[in-house]
């Protein structure tokens, strides 16, 4: 009984390491949104499936938890790589969600841009972390 629960566990593991490949892992500075921008820390894991942001500014973290809002946001997505004369960029798009995360970019540090579309009034908002 112990080997076939131990083995399960193994394979369980296993097989959720190797589904979460981490391709990068970085921190912003700046966010802007609606032509706003502000002095805000976000985390960020970029997986082949998925990107996780994370609030790690202790303003909004001491918000948020006041609020009793989750301090991160995981987009599962199958983010596609592109390589250019300037860097390496993942993207993923859809009819209400556009992703652009440059990891490497020559002379730059990394950025990520989020633009959702409202199906309703078709207004498009941007998201958009860097750092300076």
């Amino acid at each position: 009984m112990r080997s076939i629960l131990f083995t399960l566990l193994l394979l369980i593991t296993i097989t959720s390491v190797s589904a979460q490949e981490k391709i990068a892992e970085f921190t912003t500075t700046r966010y802007s949104i609606m032509g706003q921008v502000m002095k805000i820390e976000t985390e960020f894991e970029l997986y082949k499936d998925s990107l996780i942001v994370r609030q790690i500014d202790k303003h909004l973290v001491k918000s948020f938890k006041k609020k009793g809002l989750p301090l991160s946001t995981t987009y599962v997505h199958p983010f596609i790589k592109e390589e250019n004369a300037l860097g390496v960029q993942y993207t993923f798009r859809n009819d209400t969600e556009d992703f652009l995360i440059i990891t490497e970019i020559k002379g730059s540090n990394p950025l990520v841009s989020i633009k959702n579309k409202d199906t309703f009034t078709n207004k498009v908002m941007e998201q958009l972390y860097f750092s300076l």
